[in-house]
């Protein structure tokens, strides 16, 4: 499959019925994902997603300079179906680079991945336990903004040395799904 889209958004911000701040944004996406033939116990998919943007503002309310976003993301997702446990991989490598007008370039590398098991426990019912590691790059209006933003009655300050965000999960969850009861616990 292969997903693809073009967005041309300028919004303009009046006070007191006068043009006070107009903000451009024009981005394309693209997104395309490959299913793979089962291979006896294992099936997935794998693919990409890219984003190209193009960011600035005019006004009072100039936040941030002009800004080019691109990123791109090389991501799979596999399943191993053995004879009581269903196990689940993903993995996703993504980079976003971010390239202001009058400050300094900035990029940022990260995996985010995850590991899974599916074991039933009754008719109906499982116990799903999973473990995450994410990855999160800064939104460009984290680095780049500041000053007042009167549309969100807020005062925004952004940091151009923010890092990327990681984070570790696990979880658990019991589940059940009958004819007449459906129901999950989740730790």
């Amino acid at each position: 499959d292969l997903y693809t889209s073009y967005t041309d958004w300028t919004h303009t911000e009046l006070e007191g019925g006068e043009v006070c701040t107009r903000f451009y944004n024009k981005q394309f996406t693209a997104r395309a994902v490959f299913e793979q033939r089962p291979a006896g116990r294992l099936a997935g998919r794998f693919g990409f997603h890219s984003t190209l943007r193009d960011y600035k503002a005019t006004g009072r309310e100039t936040l941030s300079p002009p800004v080019d976003q691109s990123s791109i993301a090389l991501f799979a997702l596999e399943q191993v179906r053995l004879e009581r446990v269903r196990l689940q991989f993903g993995a996703r490598y993504e980079h976003t680079g971010y390239s202001p007008a009058g400050a300094p370039a900035r990029s940022f590398d990260g995996l985010s991945a995850a590991a899974g098991a599916n074991v039933p426990l009754w008719n109906g019912g499982a116990l799903a336990v999973n473990y995450t590691r994410s990855y999160r790059a800064p939104a460009l209006e984290e680095l780049y903004n500041y000053g007042p933003h009167a549309g969100n009655l807020t005062f925004e300050i952004g940091n151009s040395g923010l890092n990327r965000e990681l984070g570790n999960g696990i979880d658990a969850a019991v589940r059940h799904e009958g004819r007449r009861v459906r129901g999950e616990a989740n730790l």
